[in-house]
């Protein structure tokens, strides 16, 4: 049976020099794996941020993180390792990612295309352009700021492949936890507008 495989285009808002990335991810992955792929391709860390991402105007992050952020009522409805990204993207569709409180960054994602295959992608970076973003822990170069160096393909795609060999993440424990149904988009959930 042919998956669904998709290429990103992840673009960085609000940063002083423009920063864009794009990504071909398998259909299988979750949100809380898409988390980890932004942070890789961007440079942030090993994804240890909180976070959380916008879709159809729903919120959906790790629930534990984002009762931190966010007065929530029930949390499991906004439960990111739930919804798979076959599931909820479509071409054309824009998500937001914001992490990072106080410095939140925001990254607009939109689907540049979706791909029927025999077997999923291996999660890949296909381009990039710009300065990689500074993690705000790793320097004191101040919010929004930029490490001056040249974007690194090869050395994401390294990073990608350690934390998804073969194009699945590497915990088990995180697919296992990431196979219940995917929760529909409420109002209960519902970015404030």
């Amino acid at each position: 049976m042919p998956v669904m495989d998709f290429v990103l285009d992840f673009r960085l808002r609000n940063c002083q020099t423009p920063a864009t990335r794009q990504v071909r991810v398998p259909g299988r992955l979750t949100l809380r794996h898409l988390h980890r792929v932004v942070s890789i391709v961007f440079g942030w860390g090993r994804g240890e941020h909180l976070y959380e991402f916008e879709v159809a105007r729903n919120l959906f992050g790790n629930p534990t993180l984002l009762g931190i952020w966010r007065s929530l009522e029930d949390m499991d409805d906004f439960d990111d390792s739930r919804l798979r990204l076959r599931d909820l993207l479509a071409p054309k569709r824009r998500i937001l990612y914001r992490c990072d409180v106080g410095v939140e960054w925001t990254v607009e994602i939109r689907v540049v295309q979706a791909v029927e295959t025999p077997t999923p992608s291996p999660t890949e970076c296909l381009a990039g352009v710009g300065m990689v973003p500074l993690d705000e822990m790793d320097a004191d170069w101040g919010p929004r700021a930029s490490v001056p160096a040249e974007f690194d393909r090869d050395a994401v795609n390294r990073r990608l492949a350690r934390s998804f060999p073969g194009g699945r993440p590497k915990r088990r424990a995180a697919v296992r936890a990431s196979t219940r149904e995917s929760p529909p988009l409420t109002s209960g959930n519902r970015a404030s507008s």
